[in-house]
């Protein structure tokens, strides 16, 4: 593992720090029970991973590895249920809100499906849960590509090759070769980061006299992105239990509302929820102040370390002010691209590689206190831009549900063919009235894409 897929397994000591990610694919048609676990079982010899379990050193003190399950049972991870009357969206979410609070076996990979069936409409869902440090979301967009056949009655390919993992390594030999590992890397990974950050001072500056003023305001921004108390005081309280939420739309439409303001897909999105959080202060007699807002920052640089949680992190401050969504999408795209050229994202990237040598206590009080002021945490994954089947169902949507971490809401948008889907991981404690949230949520949707379709309004 690298030093953050470490700290996201480590994290799991504090049931509010849990890194999982669920998952819902929603399909055309019910697969046939023996078809789908042929798929499943052929899914674990194309991808090693899914019979891999983690294997700790003594103490947690160094990095942990991937070793093969020898004893893997596919029935430990695949079930099926039917989903309670009227079997609808609503009892979907429930079911992977249960499926999300489960907790994983620490003597088994840590993934599961359950394959739902959808009361009398004969359609069904695939629920998956799985540790962050399994895949990111980019990795997880490269194995459904790769993996998912264009066509219902695709044959499955030969499995490759058994996984390239440690079969009995002992504690201690965990231990040595992790600990050699970090002290290693991580002066190299820092020395990078250093010199991110210094290319971008000077990059970013458009003369030898602007420096001084560059490196107090980066200086003034890390400072905000350890200890941000722009957070909203609405949301302060924290608690365990989840709330999922989920808006289907179609993705050209929000691809065109977003070039209304010349901005991404991303923006779009998070002006959405921006939307949905100033509406939801206001009906709670707090209008104005900001939001906390955490935009994960892809940093792979094709280094050898390169490859899945490859991310650095900012955190950035929406305003919750009154405005049209024309205009507060403007705003998020320029926030956006201001945030994407600062050099503190490789940084904060380079310093995951001290978490492996951290003490668990220590890594879980840091990430409370950072990550407790996050309101909003926000991802944004393109998935797989075709037609999709799995065991001869059509693949319709798919909802990803993102880990809290201590923060208010996580909200991820991933995109399937022409769909994008919005799956919001809320916590009750922070935003307490979740009915009418899930309704602003749905306005801020419409009053986004009205941007590029007037018709909509």
């Amino acid at each position: 593992m690298n030093g953050m897929e470490t700290a996201m397994w480590r994290m799991d000591s504090d049931a509010a720090l849990r890194t999982d990610v669920v998952m819902v694919w929603t399909l055309d048609r019910v697969p046939e029970w023996d078809r789908f676990l042929e798929c499943c079982a052929w899914l674990t010899g194309v991808l090693p991973r899914l019979r891999l379990r983690v294997a700790e050193p003594p103490l947690r003190i160094g990095r942990p590895v991937w070793e093969v399950d020898e004893a893997f049972d596919l029935a430990a991870h695949v079930h099926r249920v039917r989903l309670p009357a009227p079997g609808g969206r609503r009892e979907l979410l429930d079911l992977a809100e249960d499926v999300g609070a489960s907790v994983f076996d620490p003597a088994r990979p840590p993934w599961r499906a359950v394959l739902a069936e959808e009361g009398e409409s004969g359609r069904a869902a695939i629920v998956i849960k799985l540790h962050h440090c399994l895949a990111d979301g980019a990795g997880l967009r490269r194995a459904m590509v790769a993996l998912l056949p264009r066509s219902r009655r695709a044959s499955l390919r030969p499995p490759g090759p058994p996984p390239d993992a440690p079969r009995h390594a002992s504690p201690w030999e965990v231990a040595a070769r992790g600990l050699a590992s970090d002290l290693g890397s991580a002066p190299g990974r820092i020395r990078r980061g250093g010199t991110r950050l210094a290319a971008g001072l000077a990059h970013a500056s458009t003369s030898p006299g602007d420096l001084p003023a560059r490196v107090d305001g980066l200086v003034r921004s890390l400072g905000r992105t350890a200890v941000d108390p722009r957070r909203s005081p609405l949301l302060a309280r924290r608690g365990r239990e989840r709330r999922f939420e989920a808006v289907e739309m179609p993705l050209a439409d929000l691809k065109a509302a977003g070039k209304t303001a010349g901005a991404t897909v991303t923006a779009a999105f998070i002006t959405i929820m921006l939307g949905a959080f100033a509406d939801y202060h206001r009906l709670h007699g707090r209008a104005g102040g900001t939001l906390s807002i955490a935009v994960p920052v892809d940093v792979r640089d094709g280094g050898p370390e390169d490859g899945n949680n490859i991310v650095g992190g900012l955190v950035l401050g929406g305003s919750l002010k009154e405005m049209g969504p024309h205009d507060r999408l403007a705003e998020v795209g320029a926030m956006l691209r201001r945030a994407r050229r600062t050099p503190l994202a490789g940084w904060s990237a380079a310093l995951t590689s001290l978490f492996p040598v951290l003490p668990v206590p220590v890594l879980l009080r840091a990430t409370r206190w950072t990550s407790g002021v996050q309101d909003l945490k926000t991802s944004s994954v393109p998935g797989v831009p075709r037609p999709a089947y799995i065991a001869g169902a059509r693949l319709l949507s798919t909802l990803v549900f993102g880990p809290r971490v201590h923060g208010a809401c996580t909200a991820v948008l991933m995109s399937h063919d022409e769909t994008a889907g919005l799956g919001l991981n809320v916590d009750p404690a922070a935003v307490t009235d979740t009915s009418s949230f899930g309704r602003l949520v749905q306005k801020n949707v419409g009053a986004v894409l009205a941007l590029a379709d007037p018709a909509r309004t």
